[in-house]
């Protein structure tokens, strides 16, 4: 702390997360630098971590960790898509049972 301030690791300025409460860390920064294990946005703004790159999930403001993925999509006859990408039968879907890993089978079923 001086004078007020806080001294943060370098590796802690310009890498698209606000540790300071009033985002000075992230300010003027015309791109961010990623640590090994991060994967930079196209945007340029934020670093994400490698696992969160085609996880299904937007982590990126503009979707580039999702964009370009290649999901597998189910091939067999009468198959639905889990969220998670993996495959069941049709007739498993809203069957009252989970049959995908996150449940996704047993979502919005009326």
């Amino acid at each position: 702390n001086l004078g007020g301030e806080f001294c943060l690791p370098g590796f802690q300025v310009c890498d698209g997360l606000k540790d300071c409460a009033d985002g000075s860390d992230e300010a003027d920064c015309s791109a961010v630098t990623c640590r090994h294990g991060q994967w930079k946005c196209n945007d340029g703004l934020k670093c994400i971590a490698v696992s969160q790159y085609c996880n299904k999930v937007r982590d990126c403001k503009d979707n580039s960790d999702e964009d370009s993925c290649d999901f597998d999509t189910c091939r067999g006859y009468n198959e639905w898509q889990c969220k998670t990408g993996d495959c069941i039968p049709e007739e498993f879907k809203c069957d009252g049972f989970p049959d995908c890993l996150d449940g996704s089978d047993e979502w919005n079923c009326f």
